[in-house]
């Protein structure tokens, strides 16, 4: 009983802004010495919030920034997509850019779940990695993100590229909803792991503004399917991959739409 109560007091002290309800299910996986610990991994990601926003503001995308391939995007929205849900998804995302506090209150939101995982693990190297070396092993962030995108109507499948995609087997990844973790850039500043990353902040922000989950999920396929239409007013033709994709998670912008410029950034908060 004891123990039960010195664990309540430890969860009431801990800042971040988890439910209680969350932590308490995990009573039984968590002794007393990892309470402790928990609250203060929490506590070490919170003191590194200040230097996230800092880089996060440093680089975040400009409402006044040049259109560029964006014009393409914004013609085919106003004339040719019919989806209301998809629609407003891709009119959402570049906010998401936008909002700095946003993108903390997710890395707070993961962090929390990431360091929840891995304690309920037990398992004694991955605990010691985290809390001695500040390191979060790949292969608890892929499960942890699989599971939060599962709502978002992903598969449970990923797709680790060893060499660059055509844009037909890029395309057909997308399709089957499968998510990538880019080995291809291992030792890259994109990073393996920025674009499941960038799908699971827009699945909690948009979650978060009211739209439906699924969206997500849903717009990816179509991305994937890259059926091109003809724009009148560009006179060119619109592709969902050109003018989507790589407008929204794969940008040259020396902004966070760039994974050169984003990923390091996430690599530093999480210890990837």
């Amino acid at each position: 009983m004891n123990k039960l109560i010195v664990f309540f007091l430890l969860i009431l002290s801990v800042k971040a802004k988890s439910s209680c309800l969350e932590l308490l299910k995990d009573h039984l996986s968590f002794n007393h010495e990892q309470a402790a610990h928990y609250e203060e991994l929490i506590q070490r990601y919170e003191k590194k919030e200040t230097a996230l926003l800092e880089a996060l503001n440093s680089n975040k995308v400009s409402p006044n920034a040049p259109a560029g391939a964006g014009i393409y995007l914004r013609e085919y929205l106003d004339n040719f997509e019919m989806n209301p849900a998809r629609k407003a998804l891709i009119e959402f995302i570049p906010s998401i850019y936008m909002n700095t506090p946003l993108i903390r209150d997710w890395a707070r939101d993961l962090s929390t779940h990431l360091t929840r995982k891995i304690l309920a693990s037990k398992n004694a190297t991955l605990i010691s990695r985290q809390k001695n070396y500040d390191e979060i092993h790949r292969n608890i962030l892929i499960e942890v993100l699989k599971s939060r995108l599962k709502e978002a109507g992903f598969s449970s499948e990923v797709r680790f590229t060893r060499d660059e995609l055509s844009e037909s087997q890029f395309g057909r990844v997308l399709q089957n909803r499968e998510l990538i973790v880019d080995d291809f850039f291992i030792s890259d500043p994109h990073g393996p792991f920025i674009h499941i990353l960038q799908l699971d902040l827009i699945r909690y922000s948009s979650k978060k503004f009211g739209h439906d989950p699924k969206t997500l999920g849903e717009f990816y396929e179509w991305m994937g399917r890259n059926e091109k239409i003809k724009l009148p007013e560009a006179n060119r033709s619109f592709s969902p991959l050109a003018h989507t994709w790589d407008l929204l998670f794969d940008s040259f912008r020396w902004d966070l739409t760039g994974p050169e410029i984003f990923n390091p950034i996430l690599e530093s908060y999480f210890g990837l």
